[in-house]
């Protein structure tokens, strides 16, 4: 079946009549443009952007006259004769609905995915390029808000100063040594307020991470809704459809992080030492540096799958008993 029969069939209000609904879904996240590439695929005729259904119906009615008419001619017995005249009138009735399968498309790639073979509901068994199907709680933080709140004066004050009561005088003067002292939380403020800033997505899928970043525009629920509503935590069971485009490539662990970090720190540390040559590799060092540094910063651990959002969505409660219809 095509992606364009499967939409006409939902969208057909016989086959809802007909048809038992066992669930409506509440949409938070939808990528329009992505699901009508992904479904223009699996039609040849491309994308359907809205179609019309039309019924008709026609009644008949007859009318009917009865004449009865005699005459004569000269040696011709007298004769009498009847006529029926009978007139047929119609009157069609016609009723047209245009529909518009925006919503529907949403559904109808699950659908077809799921006819193809090409969804995946198992986070372990996910590769890149697979298109999957990841269900669970989620985080979801707006970096904007954050980037304006470290901009203010008070909050830049405060975080410089930190926390320095647990760091020995003899460990500050070793990372000074091995120039890791540039990575130190000024620096991480200016460099915080010119990375590019968006919504993060962080879903908890059968023990695993998976991060993702969204668009605004696709937001059905804005995102500074959910965070006067939920703070970073959404409550609910979750699903969302992605294609897969990151794998983990180390353990979800603090040694891990902490000697990536120190890793990404010493890179950055030999640009200000005069430790790389801009000569031979120009400002493609600069960008090798940074780049590692600030994904450690707002971006994706390494211990996390990394995907790309389709659809975000909900199963709404049915409040019927159980068995009725």
């Amino acid at each position: 079946m095509s992606a364009t029969s499967e939409i006409q069939k939902r969208a057909s209000s016989e086959e809802l009549a007909d048809q038992n609904i066992g669930s409506v879904y509440d949409f938070l996240y939808y990528d329009a443009r992505r699901v009508g590439s992904f479904l223009s695929q699996f039609d040849d005729s491309g994308l359907l952007q809205g179609f019309s259904r039309k019924e008709g119906r026609q009644a008949n009615h007859v009318d009917g006259a009865e004449m009865e008419a005699s005459g004569g001619l000269p040696a011709i017995a007298k004769g009498r004769a009847k006529y029926l005249n009978t007139a047929t009138t119609g009157k069609i009735e016609e009723a047209s609905s245009t529909y518009d399968p925006y919503w529907i498309n949403a559904l109808t790639l699950l659908d077809v995915l799921q006819e193809h073979g090409m969804l995946s509901t198992n986070v372990s068994e996910c590769r890149i390029g697979h298109l999957a199907l990841f269900t669970g709680s989620l985080k979801i933080r707006d970096m904007r808000l954050i980037q304006k709140a470290l901009a203010l004066p008070s909050m830049k004050g405060a975080l410089g100063k930190g926390d320095e009561s647990g760091t020995s005088r003899q460990v500050r003067r070793q990372q000074v040594r091995k120039g890791t002292e540039i990575a130190s939380t000024e620096f991480g403020l200016e460099l915080f307020s010119l990375l590019p800033h968006a919504v993060q997505l962080e879903v908890s899928a059968e023990g695993a991470s998976v991060w993702a970043t969204l668009q605004e525009e696709s937001m059905v629920v804005s995102s500074s809704d959910l965070f006067l509503k939920h703070g970073i935590d959404v409550p609910g069971d979750w699903y969302v459809l992605g294609v897969v485009d990151a794998l983990p490539t180390m353990p979800n662990d603090p040694f891990s992080a902490l000697s990536q970090y120190a890793q990404a720190s010493q890179n950055l540390g030999a640009i200000g030492n005069g430790g790389v040559d801009f000569g031979t590799h120009g400002f493609a060092a600069l960008i090798d540096a940074v780049v590692p540094f600030a994904k450690i910063l707002i971006g994706r651990r390494e211990s996390q799958f990394g995907a790309t959002p389709l659809l975000i969505f909900r199963k709404v409660s049915d409040l019927r008993p159980v068995g009725t219809t």
